[in-house]
């Protein structure tokens, strides 16, 4: 039996108005679907060209602490975009609307720039190696 890939990442927020506000702002990402569930309720969004799915979680049991990569659980999520000018060109998107983020590190791998949700989730854009 083999896998496909990953279907989606869905993460726990404080605030979930806020959340889909700031990645449908950032990544243009369209609201798919929200279903409520024991205790809290959840907003899919997506990105139908890439088939970006990323699902927003409330829980009303939340502890509303900012999120830390320290503690057992999710550490960051990287999103791959196709090229370094592609990474590039976020730069200056995250740049332009005030969201924090580091310099582009240029690694064997490829190159990474970091920034953070509003919950402190760490996020990257990671492009191939160039060539």
């Amino acid at each position: 039996m083999n896998v496909s890939g990953y279907h989606h990442v869905s993460l726990s927020v404080r605030d979930l108005e806020a959340s889909v506000s700031w990645y449908a702002d950032l990544m243009g990402l369209h609201k798919m679907m929200e279903e409520t569930h024991d205790g809290g309720r959840a907003i899919v969004l997506v990105q139908p060209e890439v088939g970006l799915f990323l699902g927003l979680h409330a829980h009303e049991s939340g502890d509303r602490q900012r999120f830390d990569e320290t503690h057992t659980g999710l550490d960051h999520v990287a999103i791959g975009v196709a090229d370094r000018r592609e990474l590039e060109a976020w730069e200056r998107v995250l740049t332009d609307k005030g969201v924090a983020h580091s310099a582009i590190a240029d690694r064997p791998w490829g190159s990474v720039l970091t920034f953070r949700d509003p919950d402190n989730i760490q996020l990257e854009f990671c492009s191939p190696p160039v060539d």
